[in-house]
């Protein structure tokens, strides 16, 4: 049994180690009860933290274990008088959580596996969607939703206004795009920015700048009679753990009283916000929601008992964390609702609880409302993935809830039964392999449909020129997986020493066929391979795997690009790229198909046939040994009478 000490508080420190309830919550949650102001449009705030595990609320702490819970009164005393969700999925890692937040769908969509360009301009997010009904939006903290791109900033992303870093290695100096200069994060005195782009280093703590911002948004926001929506995104617990001297004082000065400090600070700062409402009059008419992004690491603290696994894990430890909301509607809280959901739930669910129209059928959360009254159960399996050296690892969590089957490093496989053993420990893939294989199938599947990138095609001849647009992000090559896929039918008549384009994006992509060869060219990337002008239809795929330095862990070591042409299922051309691609391009630039529309006699346009073009998120790079699960779809689809 894991013993863990920590030095007793001083008496004088109501609440600490007992979750005695300070007084002032009482009266908050009292007036979360009543009719504090007059009635409006709800707001609504979210209170984001990070790598906040299952059992470091102190609420969810059994009392089973040989040490003590963690200090979280204020959080606690909301758990109690809000819906508690005990079975809550997030993501393994920071970035694709909040994707999958802030688009109310698989965070995979949009190329987030783990770390992605951004949401793309095409993607409607909560607080755009928010702002149709007229709220005022902000955002503090955290953003870790994409910065390689001024698109995907909060300001960008439906945020009127924000105030906090767009990655923690970005805390410790001024950033400079040109030197990307990436530091290992700090608590302490960090450099945080705004929707305008001035860069100032801020005396104090972290946590409590953040809190800071969060009271003097609610009082100004309140003045207004517009609804406000405010996302407040802790940095806290993630590493390097060090909470403000006021608090760290209280705890011995070792590795778990810096961890117990650090959460105790990040509960009194979310009091001190969530008191600010009852200041501002607000605290009747806001949904109120706390959740974090993914589980915790439990180097310091086993932050994530009773379930096994930890944070970048496909198990219950690394991807359940609390969800708490507290809503206008009074019969849902101080209820806990069994059944699983995902953090891509809160998109639909917040929408629906604050009566703003949105699209169903573009998001893949579910509205939790109907489920939570009748206290039923959602009927969905869930999938998860991310990229790793080893490829693509995954789990998925049965229709019915009971089975989960994850992969891991070094192919690792297991299957887990979550009603015979709810924690996640006890492997059973020997005694029901059908089960496994079964699950297996529906991810490859998931995995197929969840990469293509929906993209709007307007052909503008019958020999399949067109113009292709739709979300900007992914059908752009240059960071993440990439993949373009085309029919190409030369003419036997054409006049191959005339180059015709295929495809061409600005700065970015260009395909072009001369003398019987087709070359490739992403940025200054070229790979060349012969096709012959035989009147037949031609699968042709241009595959790559973009790496960017986007983490100060990754140093100065060059950023490795394997690129491949396949050709009719073959590995044609491949090298690998050092370069990264280039910060101006226009990434919401058309992707023209047939021609080039700088060439204004038409000369290059391509007399061919062509077929529609596919693109997906993800690399389908071709490895002797490996299974092709992907490039027979994509020979059948671009050419499909071959």
């Amino acid at each position: 049994m894991l013993k863990l000490q920590r030095k007793k508080p001083p008496t004088n420190q109501p609440g600490v180690g007992n979750h005695r309830i300070p007084m002032t919550l009482i009266l908050i949650f009292l007036c979360l009860l009543q009719s504090c102001s007059e009635s409006k449009r709800p707001n609504i705030l979210i209170l984001f933290l990070d790598d906040f595990g299952y059992n470091d609320l102190g609420i969810n702490h059994s009392g089973n274990y040989d040490f003590d819970s963690l200090h979280t009164p204020n959080m606690d005393t909301f758990a109690d008088t809000a819906t508690l969700f005990s079975r809550h999925y997030t993501e393994s890692t920071c970035s694709p959580s909040r994707a999958a937040l802030l688009s109310g769908r698989y965070p995979a969509r949009a190329g987030f596996t783990s770390n992605g360009r951004g949401l793309s301009p095409e993607i409607t997010t909560l607080p755009e969607q928010l702002k149709t009904a007229h709220y005022r939006t902000h955002f503090i903290g955290k953003w870790h939703t994409g910065d390689t791109s001024p698109l995907a900033y909060p300001q960008n992303q439906g945020f009127d206004t924000w105030f906090g870093f767009l990655n923690q290695w970005m805390l410790r100096s001024e950033f400079s795009k040109a030197e990307n200069n990436l530091e290992r994060p700090t608590y302490e005195n960090p450099w945080l920015e705004d929707e305008t782009g001035a860069k100032q280093r801020y005396q104090g703590h972290l946590n409590d700048l953040i809190s800071e911002n969060a009271r003097s948004f609610i009082a100004d926001a309140s003045k207004d009679a517009d609804p406000w929506f405010l996302q407040v995104s802790f940095y806290a617990p993630h590493e390097p753990i060090k909470a403000a001297q006021r608090i760290a004082d209280i705890y011995p000065d070792t590795e778990e009283g810096a961890y117990r400090a650090i959460v105790h600070q990040l509960d009194e700062n979310i009091g001190s916000i969530i008191g600010s409402l009852t200041s501002a009059r607000e605290a009747d008419n806001t949904i109120i929601v706390i959740v974090s992004d993914n589980g915790g690491v439990s180097q310091r603290y086993p932050s994530n008992l009773p379930f096994h696994g930890n944070k970048a894990e496909y198990l219950e430890g690394g991807i359940r964390t609390p969800l708490m909301v507290h809503w206008l509607d009074q019969s849902l809280n101080g209820t806990r609702y069994p059944y699983a959901v995902s953090i891509m739930d809160l998109y639909p669910t917040l929408l629906s609880a604050a009566n703003v129209d949105y699209d169903k059928e573009s998001l893949d959360g579910r509205n939790l409302l109907p489920f939570i009254k009748e206290n039923i159960a959602l009927d969905r399996a869930l999938f998860w993935e991310i990229l790793s050296p080893d490829g693509y690892l995954f789990s998925v969590l049965s229709e019915d809830q009971k089975w989960r089957y994850s992969t891991g490093f070094l192919k690792g496989k297991w299957l887990y039964d979550l009603e015979a053993d709810p924690h996640g420990a006890t492997d059973v893939l020997a005694d029901n392999k059908k089960i496994a294989d079964d699950l297996k199938d529906s991810y490859l599947i998931w995995h197929e449909e969840i990469h293509r990138i929906e993209t709007k095609f307007n052909q503008t001849s019958t020999t399949g020129a067109g113009i292709l647009t739709g979300d900007s992000f992914q059908r752009s090559p240059g960071f993440g997986g990439y993949t373009f896929a085309i029919g190409v039918t030369p003419d036997t008549s054409m006049d191959t020493n005339r180059t015709s384009v295929v495809a061409s994006q600005s700065q970015l992509l260009s395909i072009v066929y001369h003398n019987e060869t087709l070359q490739a060219r992403i940025q200054d990337a070229v790979l060349t391979a012969p096709l012959p002008a035989d009147g037949k239809c031609h699968s042709i795929i241009l595959t790559a795997q973009h790496n960017s330095r986007i983490s100060w862990l990754l140093g100065t070591a060059p950023m490795n690009t394997p690129m491949q042409l396949i050709i009719d299922g073959e590995v044609r051309a491949s090298l690998i790229d050092h370069r990264e691609m280039p910060k101006s391009a226009d990434l919401t630039a058309p992707t023209y198909i047939g021609y080039n529309p700088a060439d204004a006699s038409g000369d290059s346009s391509f007399t061919g046939t062509l077929s529609r073009p596919l693109i997906y998120n993800h690399a389908v790079m071709v490895n002797p040994g490996e299974s092709q699960f992907g490039i027979d779809q994509l020979l059948q689809e671009t050419c499909p009478d071959a």
